[in-house]
């Protein structure tokens, strides 16, 4: 028996990825800020990424689309 709908799962797990990015998303640029709460760190990344450090960006960014394409890969085989 299916007790949770999948659209329920899907959304729950959106909102997981969601949230565990924004708490990232500073690290992955270098960025120095406090900020509470979704929409204030967001706010934060756009208001601050001029200062972002180019080298971790760079790594952070490289990682990222390493892991994307070791998906698509993946599901080709």
């Amino acid at each position: 028996m299916e007790f949770i709908a999948a659209p329920v799962i899907a959304g729950f797990t959106t909102a997981a990825a969601l949230t565990i990015g924004t708490t990232q998303i500073k690290s992955l640029f270098g960025l120095k800020f406090t900020a509470e709460g979704f929409l204030e760190t967001w706010r934060c990344v756009f208001q601050h990424i001029g200062e972002a450090k180019p080298w971790d960006a760079i790594l952070g960014l490289s990682s990222v689309a390493i892991l994307l394409l070791m998906r698509v890969f993946s599901l080709n085989l």
